[in-house]
């Protein structure tokens, strides 16, 4: 499956962190720039140490994004740093 990483140019250290170290940047799942990121509705009558758990493993998961869609007008736009960024294509055999 071929996956895509958009980036902005701008802080080019993280490119070539990309590059050099063959690695990509996973942000901690609070810190996402998204607030409704992650957002769950739950039954009134759930057990609150269920929730206390799910609440808690948000504290251990990290997140790196990736697109299926190379032409997606709107990543480029955002991550790419208006179209003058850069695009990462990637080879993944196994998600899991």
């Amino acid at each position: 499956m071929t996956l895509y990483k958009f980036k902005s140019l701008r802080n080019f250290e993280f490119v070539s962190d990309i590059i050099c170290n063959k690695r990509f940047y996973a942000a901690n799942f609070l810190d996402l720039n998204d607030p409704m990121e992650g957002q769950f509705y739950h039954d009134p009558d759930t057990k609150k140490e269920f929730l206390e758990e799910i609440i808690q493993g948000k504290h251990k998961i990290k997140i790196c994004s990736f697109s299926k869609d190379y032409g997606n007008l709107l990543l480029w736009a955002h991550y790419s740093d208006s179209f003058r960024g850069i695009c990462f294509e990637v080879e993944v055999d196994n998600l899991d």
